[in-house]
């Protein structure tokens, strides 16, 4: 049969056709896009990749993997990259002073102000001092409470949800006062209940977060979890940040990002490589592609993925 010299393309046209024609539907469109937000990655390579068994990296490895991850992203102040994983309060320091020395614009946050409840058991305040001092440009704080907790709801165990509202005041608060901008979370946050997360959120932009940062710890969400929480949140915080990590132990990482990012997330936390302990974490390269294919922008330069990802396969070992 002769071809009628019609082409039947494309299969992708940005912000109007990707393979199903229905997700661009006006109705569609108008729910997930309404606050007219852009999306962001928070590059998590260096603070996931060393969770992994046996894979630590040296100094010098880790400074490339930062310039590799500042070049990506597209423009100074875009994205975020986040610190490695088991440094001291002073390689912290040193760390992101390095970074900022050779030249490295993308803000760094610090993920690992942890705070074990009742704060009474330890000198919190002298760890939290010590953390702040590296001079990040957010911190993400958070309170950890005995599993029992959320899974009954704070019905079960030593805390009640009060205990933990009035840590979060305090802990956010400290660090406000101090002058960082701060982001608060909590342990396995996609495992407790939505109306609670939403509570524990709003209390920590209450207290003078510039957001919150929910984690799907054990990946076990599936897009429909992903964006009704996401959505419950957004409500919750209004116009702060919120930030979101998936897992991959169900294989569904990828599609929970994009879930998220129509349930309002701001900034979708992602490994060069998918590197990660366990089924790893959502795959930066993966998620950029999709939230381009899917509408946003998350301003990073595709092109240069490629390169990225191998130097993060060399330095991991492969």
């Amino acid at each position: 049969m002769e071809s009628d010299g019609r082409s039947w393309g494309p299969w992708h046209l940005p912000g109007k056709y990707f393979s199903v024609p229905a997700y661009w539907d006006q109705e569609v469109q108008d729910s997930i896009h309404a606050t007219g937000r852009t999306v962001d990655i928070i590059d998590c390579t260096l603070s996931e990749g060393e969770d992994m068994v046996g894979r630590h990296l040296s100094w010098k490895a880790r400074l490339e993997i930062a310039h590799k991850l500042d070049e990506l992203f597209d423009g100074e102040g875009v994205g975020e990259i986040t610190t490695p994983i088991g440094l001291s309060a002073k390689e912290n320091k040193d760390w992101v002073r390095a970074c900022r020395r050779e030249g490295i614009t993308t803000p760094i946050c610090d993920k690992l102000i942890a705070h074990m409840l009742p704060l009474e058991l330890g000198d919190w305040k002298k760890r939290y001092d010590e953390r702040l001092s590296c001079e990040a440009d957010t911190f993400v704080t958070f309170t950890y409470y005995p599993q029992i907790s959320y899974w009954s709801d704070f019905s079960e165990g030593p805390l009640t949800k009060s205990d933990v509202i009035d840590a979060i005041h305090e802990t956010v608060s400290y660090g406000v006062d101090r002058g960082a901008n701060i982001i608060y979370s909590f342990p396995d946050s996609f495992r407790h209940n939505v109306e609670t997360m939403s509570e524990l959120c709003r209390a920590g932009v209450e207290a003078g977060a510039i957001g919150v940062y929910l984690y799907d710890s054990r990946g076990q969400s599936n897009p429909l979890a992903s964006r009704r929480i996401c959505q419950a949140v957004r409500e919750a915080i209004g116009d702060k940040r919120l930030y979101v990590q998936h897992h991959n132990d169900l294989g569904m990482a990828t599609a929970n990002s994009l879930a998220a990012a129509e349930g309002g997330a701001d900034y979708i936390d992602a490994a060069m490589c998918g590197v990660g302990d366990r089924s790893g974490t959502a795959a930066f390269e993966e998620v950029a592609c999709a939230l381009y294919a899917y509408g946003w922008n998350p301003q990073v330069h595709l092109d240069k993925i490629l390169e990225v990802a191998a130097v993060v396969e060399a330095a991991f070992g492969g």
